[in-house]
């Protein structure tokens, strides 16, 4: 019976130098990461101005901080019938795809001429994705006047208008 105590004992004891060697022997393995976020980012890159026989439309880019992202229109000399669009190409130059949507609002000057005036605009459609080089998409403003129009108080009168372009992540 001693004997048996002293086998159990001797295997208990190797079997806890067992388990206390197991735990001499351990090894810690990392795993180290950076996360950098993507961008959504667009601008203008080109247009062709409109000519028209009585209208004179000028379209200016004056930079921004990030690139061309301001489009001015000036129309000079608008009319009954007037039918003027502006054409303008967007370039994508983030790294994630975008969809690019449009609203347009008027902002001010004389409100008869805002309300003889129609402004609408298309965006560029689909999505514009990235994949080694920035790609562009078309879209136009256009800016009309009802040949119904007969107000003369209107003449040599100014309104304002803001057309807004958001390029929106697509996925």
């Amino acid at each position: 019976m001693k004997k048996l105590g002293l086998i159990v004992l001797a295997v208990v004891l190797a079997l806890g130098l067992v388990g206390a060697a197991y735990a001499y022997w351990s090894q810690s393995l990392s795993i180290n990461g950076t996360v950098t976020a993507g961008t959504v980012a667009a601008q203008f890159v080109s247009t062709t101005t409109p000519t028209d026989p009585y209208a004179t439309t000028v379209v200016t880019y004056p930079v921004q901080g990030n690139g061309y992202t301001v489009m001015d229109v000036a129309v000079t000399g608008a009319y009954p019938g007037m039918n003027l669009t502006v054409p303008f190409e967007v370039e994508n130059t983030g790294t994630l795809p975008v969809t690019v949507s449009s609203t347009q609002a008027w902002t001010g000057g004389n409100a008869t001429l805002q309300s003889d005036l129609t402004v609408t605009t298309t965006a560029p459609a689909g999505t514009l994705q990235v994949s080694g080089a920035f790609q562009t998409g078309n879209g136009n403003v256009v800016i009309s006047m009802p040949s119904s129009v007969s107000d003369t108080s209107i003449e040599n009168q100014t309104c304002t208008f803001t057309v807004t372009l958001s390029a929106n992540q697509a996925h």
